[in-house]
């Protein structure tokens, strides 16, 4: 048996019950009264006990069902394809509108390969490359379709999308159809008195819960990607500071040249998907600047590591970077996004889309 569950069309029913004003167009919402309130009733349905209400439709659907076998067989209910999206709503449609163009440049032209791996949740290696057992690829493709422009990234049958709807709603979706990477902490099926562990994904509904927080991660590592693209400041306003020398605590800190292939290295580095959420540490640095960093003579590693802590200082000293508190962990400073994104950028773009931007 087959069953579909459109959680925003659930929804709009929540909220009618519960006497909440709201604005629908097609599945998704253009204006609530209440966004918090709505997010309490949508985030209730995950806490629903899917199996007692699928065995109520089910035998609302097949009456004879317990007739047919001496020993009646339960359902196994199981999820084959969970949707989990995320709307970003605008104010205006006119600003959706200015800014999706760019996003979409951005999600098709700068983002690698292993950063979308990194968002949808596989592991890549230290040195940013998918790992060796990774059996298959990423493909991303853009279509116009009657919502909008969107744009799609497939990996082993799963799929993480942006589109624009209406030109007011920014959609992240992902598809989540092959679930044999991801894990969910359980005990093993059969063993109700077990210790609990990470075990593998299962499709049952019992693991529904889990499944959305993975979509709800894999959106948000999506939209702090995204979350740069927006800057009215010219190029040469946010570069202007990075060519000059400065000091820091006392100390004299070179300039940083953002053609020079050292320095690209170093900022393609900072801002590799992955670090987005939790930062860098010297270590993750170190396998990415340097080949065969890992393998490294003792001696070598120590003049590696002690390089790359002064690159840490340099990019402290142009504020591009800040120290997570209590923690070996660095993260891009909100400036430091803005500047780095914005020269990765101009260094992808050719002759004929810089010559247009001016």
């Amino acid at each position: 048996m087959h069953v579909g569950v459109n959680g925003r069309d659930w929804l709009a029913h929540q909220m009618t019950k519960a006497g909440l004003a709201y604005e629908q167009k097609d599945n998704c919402f253009t204006w609530v009264e209440d966004w918090d309130a709505a997010q309490q009733l949508l985030d209730k349905q995950l806490r629903t006990a899917w199996a007692p209400l699928l065995n109520r439709w089910a035998n609302q659907s097949h009456p004879w069902l317990p007739k047919l076998l001496a020993q009646p067989v339960p359902y196994y209910w199981s999820v084959q394809e969970g949707e989990y999206a995320t709307d970003i709503v605008f104010r205006r449609p006119e600003d959706l509108q200015r800014l999706y163009p760019q996003l979409v440049q951005f999600a098709i032209a700068l983002l690698q390969s292993t950063d979308v791996l990194r968002f949808m949740g596989y592991r890549v290696t230290k040195a940013g490359r998918p790992r060796l057992d990774f059996a298959g690829e990423l493909i991303t493709t853009i279509k116009e379709l009657v919502q909008g422009t969107c744009v799609k990234h497939r990996v082993l049958g799963n799929l993480l999308k942006m589109y624009d709807k209406f030109s007011q709603v920014l959609r992240l979706e992902n598809l989540l159809i092959n679930v044999r990477d991801f894990k969910v902490f359980r005990r093993r099926e059969g063993v109700s008195d077990g210790p609990m562990e990470y075990l593998r994904l299962r499709k049952t509904v019992a693991d529904m819960h889990r499944r959305a927080q993975l979509g709800r991660r894999i959106n948000e590592r999506y939209a702090e990607a995204l979350a740069i693209v927006e800057d009215k400041t010219s190029l040469s306003e946010l570069a202007q500071d990075l060519g000059k020398p400065t000091i820091w605590k006392g100390r004299s800190a070179r300039a940083l040249n953002p053609l020079a292939p050292a320095d690209v290295q170093l900022l393609e580095a900072i801002s590799r998907g992955e670090f987005m959420l939790n930062g860098f540490r010297n270590r993750d640095l170190r396998a990415l600047l340097f080949a065969g960093a890992e393998s490294a003579e003792p001696a070598e590693g120590k003049r590696q590591t002690a390089k790359v802590t002064r690159l840490l200082r340099l990019l402290r000293a142009h504020s591009l970077i800040t120290k997570v508190p209590k923690t070996h962990r660095y993260q891009l400073s909100h400036d430091g996004r803005r500047k780095v994104a914005a020269l990765l950028a101009a260094r992808h773009a050719n002759c004929e889309q810089l010559l247009k931007a001016a």
